[in-house]
């Protein structure tokens, strides 16, 4: 079965999820045909990363004008995916094949606007799977990650070294809160930052924090600072040896370990609500007293009613 997916991607991150579970779950279906996915994107798009990979489709093309559309009838596309809804995607779908065409409403759109990120595509794929296979029982197979697993593992052990080279447990001994920050592009002041981290340490209910931080030059002595400020606070307390290791495995991998983490960074989310795990996101670029408060007020309900309940 040969499959056509219409989207637009110009937005970082976006819709790649929902691209993810509608192709997982179309191979799980029909695991007894052979299925070829063809993608067809606007100019800008994204590399490879954890939710997406190029050799998962046939041909991945761009979007192509008005006068290619009558050569491209010709393509024997069995079905026909369009996850855009502008004018020209809903041509180049109705005029590419007269087989089998799915697409998104707006008004689906509108109703699962208020949505997380993350949710809102989950929903859509599974509006998008239910029209194709009409009954789908509520199963739903997650997304593939793209994940080097040779090079987490060696992650986690470069980690455990670390750790143990400073008289620490090794990750699977600990229990830690993982905070990553991004402050490359956002409104994130040393001030706010150490607020944060205080309240945070305030009611951290016993368990250990382990800290990272990304910013741009900048911010280039801002994990210094840091350093400095919280150097009386024992290592049992907060760990800053990794502070300024953004490498994105030492991201999953801390994740992966954590009870929880808290985060800005929509990336980074996703792939803990994907695997099911806990994350506190700060939706707000700025970093102010209302968002931190927020975030304290969610980590109290997950310390005290989820993870550890009385």
């Amino acid at each position: 079965m040969n499959i056509l997916l219409i989207s637009s991607l110009s937005k970082g991150y976006e819709k790649l999820i929902l691209i993810n579970l509608i192709k997982q779950n179309l191979i799980f279906f029909y695991k007894d045909q052979n299925l070829k996915f063809d993608l067809i994107k606007n100019e800008s798009f994204v590399s490879e990363n954890i939710f997406f990979k190029k050799s998962d489709f046939n041909k991945i093309k761009m979007s192509f004008g008005l006068k290619d559309l009558w050569n491209k009838r010709t393509d024997p596309y069995d079905l026909i995916i369009n996850l855009d809804t502008s004018f020209r995607s809903v041509l180049y779908s109705q005029f590419i094949s007269k087989k089998k065409r799915i697409g998104i409403d707006k008004k689906d759109l509108r109703k699962y606007a208020n949505l997380s990120a993350t949710d809102f595509e989950i929903v859509l794929a599974e509006n998008i799977l239910t029209k194709i296979l009409k009954d789908i029982n509520g199963l739903m197979i997650k997304p593939e990650l793209n994940i080097d697993k040779t090079k987490l593992i060696n992650t986690e052990k470069l980690i455990n070294w670390t750790l143990e080279s400073n008289g620490q447990k090794q990750l699977d001994f600990l229990e830690y809160i993982f905070v990553y920050l991004d402050v490359s592009e956002e409104l994130f002041f040393l001030d706010n930052i150490m607020n944060l981290l205080k309240r945070i340490m305030m009611n951290r209910e016993g368990n250990k924090l382990i800290l990272i931080i990304n910013g741009s030059s900048e911010y280039d002595d801002l994990t210094s600072k840091i350093k400095n400020l919280f150097s009386e606070v024992s290592e049992q307390i907060l760990n800053l040896d990794f502070i300024s290791f953004d490498d994105f495995y030492y991201l999953l991998k801390f994740s992966e370990k954590s009870i929880l983490t808290i985060t800005n960074d929509s990336y980074l989310d996703k792939v803990n609500r994907v695997e099911d795990k806990i994350c506190l996101f700060l939706k707000k670029k700025k970093l102010n007293d209302a968002s931190v408060e927020h975030i304290i007020e969610q980590l109290k309900y997950y310390l005290r009613t989820v993870i550890n309940p009385q």
